[in-house]
């Protein structure tokens, strides 16, 4: 029941902008086997992304950052999935590693929406001044390489695209104007037809009341709650002048906050969609 899955032109590249460390880095803290997406948006801007990365990361790793991505991962639209029964139609090795793709989105989008809306405060002159609560550092309810570890894919199978396959993820990047098809969906168009059938469910619905709403609200308290993290954000030097881009170009704040407006409103989308795709894989 499985194909091969189309793919955006940035599969493939690597994040070689980004040094050894830091992608290392990265994905201890987030507990994943790969560096996400965001990155590789942001990497006009990897100065800034150094630097940022630096100051959010002791708050990824505290008490607060887990309570507030558990409260971003709660809300959850009234949509119901659809009827079937997935593990009837997969063997279960696939039906675990489908349900293991959709529980590591779930998981990590909150904290990569947490992890953007508190750069974009600091950018826009609200600071993150810490709660004070050092000994909140370093969690013990974060695993890093755990949870999410399982949600892997080889990049060198997926240049064979079904053209179907890759005319649905054209279509719902269409639909909730991504930049790049994000990998999570991606990663799940490698089993397609759990794909195109929850997708046809959610695609009237992302314009709806609800889902605008519920974008919103993911948004504005994501916003609210990163003001409770530990530990301060110092990015002076990206307020008083224009931020410099890749090889010296000029990329300004106004286009680094625009970039993070986008990501963090498709990071709420993500945590909508794939919390929906998680009902069905109970």
């Amino acid at each position: 029941m499985q194909d091969k899955m189309a793919v955006s032109a940035f599969q493939g590249k690597s994040f070689e902008f980004m040094s050894e460390e830091l992608r290392g880095d990265v994905a201890f803290v987030l507990g994943v086997s790969r560096v996400p997406f965001v990155f590789r948006l942001l990497e006009p801007f990897t100065e800034f992304l150094e630097k940022a990365w630096v100051q959010i990361r002791p708050s990824l790793l505290s008490d607060e950052a887990e309570e507030a991505a558990w409260l971003l991962r709660s809300q959850t639209l009234a949509l119901a999935p659809p009827l079937i029964n997935w593990r009837s139609l997969y063997s279960p090795g696939a039906f675990e590693t489908l349900r293991n793709i959709v529980n590591a989105s779930c998981e990590l989008n909150p904290k990569l929406l947490l992890m953007v809306s508190s750069w974009l405060e600091v950018l826009n002159g609200r600071p993150l001044l810490g709660n004070g609560n050092e000994a909140s550092h370093f969690s013990n309810a974060v695993k890093p390489g755990g949870k999410l570890a399982t949600a892997t894919y080889d990049d060198s199978s997926l240049y064979e695209n079904a053209l179907s396959t890759r005319l649905l993820l054209d279509e719902i990047a269409r639909e909730h104007r991504h930049l790049i098809v994000p990998e999570d969906y991606r990663i799940l168009a490698a089993y397609p037809e759990f794909l195109r059938i929850h997708w046809g469910y959610l695609k009237p619905h992302i314009k709806s009341e609800e889902y605008t709403r519920l974008e919103s609200k993911l948004i504005a308290d994501a916003t609210s709650l990163v003001h409770q993290f530990p530990a301060s954000i110092e990015l002076s030097d990206y307020l008083d002048h224009d931020v410099q881009a890749e090889e010296g170009e000029p990329g300004g704040k106004d286009q680094l906050t625009g970039l993070l407006l986008v990501i963090q409103k498709q990071l709420a989308g993500l945590i909508l969609d794939m919390g929906f795709y998680r009902k069905s894989l109970v």
